[in-house]
């Protein structure tokens, strides 16, 4: 978030909320079902799914021409789609790519508001506590003025997220390499040795 500069308003108000269900119906948000995939409809390779686990557990894929074959009337995620469950304790979570399979009883936010930023608003569905209808959830709309910058600062923020789970993820490896091959005798470590002193230095 280096290219933000963060500065204090000096005043602070409660946040605009709206419920999803108003949002539906002033048409600035779409819920669209996910699609119904058997077990034997999942392949090796083609567009990935999208279930019940949001992501978190193995990828799974739908082949691209049993896709159009197959599943004539289901729609392919957009970037900036919300994908949630329901249920007692509610979970979302955006796809920035896009171009993913939503598979049921997964469904699809999809968002027609600027004011409505998708990652405040997977935050504000994975916060509801209580089991109600999709319909009652409050979410958080942003200032239309902020709306592109805060857009920004967290793709900043999830790029840089990324970028330090693979460095601890490179560490680990080298962590693991270094100490079973010291262990099997393979390798050895020996201290560098400190570059020479310059020429003239005091």
């Amino acid at each position: 978030v280096d290219a933000f500069a963060v500065e204090p308003t000096g005043t602070s108000t409660p946040a605009t909320t709206v419920t999803l269900g108003a949002l539906a119906g002033d048409g600035d948000v779409r819920v669209l079902p996910g699609t119904r995939i058997r077990d034997d409809q999942f392949d090796v390779d083609g567009f990935p799914v999208i279930g019940a686990d949001l992501g978190t557990g193995t990828t799974r894929f739908v082949d691209r021409i049993r896709f159009a074959l197959e599943f004539p009337a289901a729609k392919l995620t957009e970037p900036g789609d919300v994908i949630f469950v329901g249920g007692a304790t509610p979970r979302a979570v955006v796809d920035a790519e896009g171009s993913s399979v939503v598979a049921a009883p997964a469904r699809v936010l999809r968002l027609a508001d600027r004011s409505l930023v998708p990652e405040i608003v997977a935050a504000d569905i994975a916060a509801v506590q209580i089991r109600v209808p999709w319909r009652r959830w409050a979410v958080r709309r942003v200032p239309l003025a902020q709306a592109e910058s805060i857009r920004g600062a967290i793709a900043a923020i999830t790029a840089d997220r990324a970028a330090t789970r693979r460095r601890l993820a490179h560490l680990d490896d080298l962590e693991t390499l270094l100490t079973t091959g010291v262990a099997a005798g393979s390798i050895t470590l020996n201290p560098a040795e400190s570059p020479a002193p310059t020429k003239g230095a005091s």
